[in-house]
């Protein structure tokens, strides 16, 4: 991402006190420093591409309840039962990835809708109590750094 990467974006997100509680999963293509994520607060780091149950599994862990918020390795099987009436919001302005992410997440049992920019994020935020949000940090009118500071 041009002038900030994902882990200078958490570190961001954890500094804002209205933010700070927030659990953070990074998804990247590229190896990281461990003890940069940990110094961002990020609970898990994923590796592009992601597969289903390893997302189910994140997801799992990371709205199952409190933890340490540390960067983490998860048991090879999740558990735990997916939480019913868990509300996901994705931001996303590329319609192709907003059809796959919101096609897995609902096979995994989320309630999951999608938003193509920042200004229907923050609409759909005021409306709906979503529990996560998974948003682009590029996108047109309003972007996801600008939405998340909304």
């Amino acid at each position: 991402m041009p002038g900030m990467d994902g882990v200078m974006l958490a570190q961001a997100i954890a500094a804002e006190p209205a933010l700070a509680r927030v659990p953070l999963i990074m998804m990247t293509s590229l190896g990281q420093d461990d003890e940069r994520l940990r110094a961002a607060n990020l609970m898990v780091r994923l590796t592009k591409p992601v597969k289903q149950a390893r997302l189910r599994e994140v997801l799992v862990q990371v709205l199952g309840g409190p933890g340490a918020r540390t960067v983490a390795r998860l048991p090879a099987k999740a558990t735990a039962p997916i939480r019913s009436g868990i509300r996901v919001l994705v931001a996303e302005d590329n319609i192709v990835n907003q059809k796959v992410v919101l096609i897995q997440l609902r096979n995994l049992g989320y309630a999951a809708d999608a938003v193509a920019n920042g200004s229907e994020a923050i609409e759909a935020l005021g409306r709906i109590p979503y529990d996560m949000v998974f948003m682009d940090c590029q996108m047109p009118e309003v972007d996801g750094y600008e939405a998340a500071r909304s």
